[in-house]
């Protein structure tokens, strides 16, 4: 069973702006003490729309008010959480405070991506790279990238996250960065391309950062 990582901003009113979730092979944490307003409800549904697990996660205020006063602008939560995703999972529903803030159906197909930026010859890149990769899925859906070095260990770090919706993938799939940021010695780039149920990667050649 895998893990699905959640995270993204909810207003008061209960609206709610979710990143794209990412699938990781990480064991899923258990959300705080927390109760109540402070806790969204996640339901894993098969595809009749039947709970195949539910759970709950973080929802905090990202900023408190004094008690008596009146907010400005509506609260703000984080909504924050890995929940564990059985392999028949088609759908994801959110709940808050009794009302269904988020709820999706797995779209068919899956993404695919590959790097098309390679290193250069010598094997050893220094200063500003404009990376670029090719992706595409047979829905034309929204999808969302991370791109992360991988030192020989395995030990991945990430360093760029882009959300592209439908029809702007040849605008989200480029980014430009600088390698004094990069882990020192030998790397490979691995991009990640996923629509919130599927998810493709492609590595890059290694190469030594100078």
């Amino acid at each position: 069973m895998q893990t699905l990582i959640l995270s993204g901003i909810l207003d008061d009113d209960g609206t709610l702006q979710l990143h794209i979730p990412f699938i990781v092979d990480l064991a899923p944490q258990a959300a705080s003490r927390a109760t109540g307003d402070d806790l969204v409800e996640v339901s894993l549904l098969d595809a009749d729309g039947g709970v195949l697990h539910a759970t709950s996660i973080d929802a905090a205020v990202m900023c408190s008010t004094p008690s008596g006063s009146t907010p400005s602008s509506p609260l703000q939560r984080l909504v924050n959480g890995t929940v564990a995703m059985p392999d028949a999972a088609t759908g994801l529903r959110l709940r808050w405070r009794d009302q269904i803030i988020y709820e999706a159906q797995a779209p068919t197909g899956s993404p695919v991506v590959r790097f098309t930026w390679k290193p250069p010859a010598g094997g050893v890149v220094s200063g500003t790279q404009h990376l670029m990769w090719d992706a595409s899925h047979p829905n034309d859906v929204a999808m969302h990238f991370l791109v992360a070095t991988e030192s020989v260990d395995g030990t991945r770090s990430c360093i760029a996250s882009l959300r592209a919706g439908p029809g702007e993938l040849a605008l989200a799939s480029q980014v430009t960065l600088d390698t004094a940021d990069f882990p020192q010695g030998t790397v490979a780039l691995v991009v990640t391309a996923s629509d919130g149920f599927h998810q493709a990667s492609d590595r890059s050649a290694p190469f030594t950062v100078g």
